[in-house]
C-alpha cells in the first residue's frame, strides 16, 4: 500500500503505525489528543498527515495559536485502517479547504484565514466516520 499520496494537490501522508497518532508519555494516565494535521504553507504543496499532541497542559504550538495550521480531531485509540481510511475520505475537502486559504495581519501577527463552514464540514465528516457525538 502506498503511505504517501497526492490528491487534487495535497500531500497525504498516511500514518505507517499508529506509534503516529498514538502517544502516552510515562507520566501521564492517559492518551494524548489524536489529530490529523493540515499545514497548508508547506512546500511544494499543502500536507494532511496523522499526528499527537506533543504538548502537555494548555501550550499550544505556534502555528496552531495563530491558525497557520489546523487540527482536526480523531480518536486516539482508532485502529490504523480506520485512520487511513477516513484520511481518505477527507482529503478532497481538505485539498478544497487549502485552496482558500491565505493569511491577513491582525495589526501585530500574520493569522491564517480559512473557510470556516468548510473547516466545521470536514471535522463533522470525521466525527461520523468514527461515530463520535459532540454536544
Amino acid at each position: 500500500m502506498e503511505l504517501n499520496i497526492t490528491v487534487n494537490g495535497l500531500a497525504v501522508e498516511l500514518p505507517k503505525r499508529r506509534a503516529d497518532y498514538r502517544c502516552k508519555y510515562p507520566s501521564r494516565d492517559f492518551y494524548q489528543p489524536a489529530f490529523l494535521a493540515l499545514f497548508p504553507e508547506t512546500e511544494p504543496m499543502p500536507r494532511l498527515f496523522a499526528d499527537y499532541n506533543a504538548e502537555i497542559g494548555t501550550a499550544v504550538p505556534w502555528d496552531v495559536y495563530y491558525n497557520r495550521s489546523l487540527r482536526f480531531g480523531i480518536p486516539e485509540d482508532a485502529p490504523l485502517k480506520e485512520v487511513r481510511a477516513a484520511m481518505k475520505k477527507v482529503a478532497p475537502l481538505c485539498a478544497e479547504l487549502c485552496k482558500g486559504y491565505h493569511t491577513d495581519w491582525d495589526g501585530n501577527s500574520m493569522v491564517g484565514v480559512w473557510d470556516a463552514s468548510l473547516r466545521d464540514k470536514i471535522q463533522d465528516e470525521l466525527d461520523t466516520f468514527f461515530g463520535i457525538e459532540r454536544y
